[in-house]
């Protein structure tokens, strides 16, 4: 049930955002999103971590930043501006491309065995992509004056 309620509300966030930001800059609207998770990780922190620790080493904190300014602010920032610009459908499209990028690191960096089964499935993940991204946005597979 959580796994559906994730697709849901991931599909959900998209066309909201769309909606409801238009107009807004994507700086804006990432530098929000990011607050409030920010203030909500705190929040659950304080409540659930009994004391709290703060690490003491430089490497922990260097690894916070970098995720939170690269993993998360500048993930947020192309992605609100892909939704204003391309559309939720497009946007979404990123989220397909994580499964192929980790199997070719998997291959490429561990040395991993690419089989049948794993080409298969990302030419068909590549074929999908290829569908969806086929026609300007707003636009059907019907043909004109149809």
């Amino acid at each position: 049930m959580a796994l559906v309620a994730a697709v849901i509300s991931y599909a959900w966030s998209a066309i909201y955002a769309r909606r409801a930001l238009r107009g807004v800059s994507p700086l804006v609207a990432a530098f929000i999103m990011v607050l409030v998770a920010d203030a909500v990780a705190w929040l659950g922190a304080a409540a659930l971590e009994s004391p709290i620790h703060v690490p003491q080493v430089q490497l922990t904190w260097i690894a916070v930043i970098w995720l939170g300014v690269f993993g998360s602010c500048a993930a947020y920032l192309v992605y609100f501006y892909l939704i204003g610009n391309v559309g939720p459908t497009r946007t979404a499209l990123v989220a397909y491309l994580i499964a192929l990028i980790g199997v070719g690191l998997g291959v490429i960096v561990l040395g991993e065995r690419l089989d049948w089964r794993l080409a298969a499935g990302s030419i068909l993940v590549l074929g999908g992509i290829a569908m969806v991204s086929r026609f300007p946005a707003g636009k059907s597979a019907a043909a004109p004056g149809a």
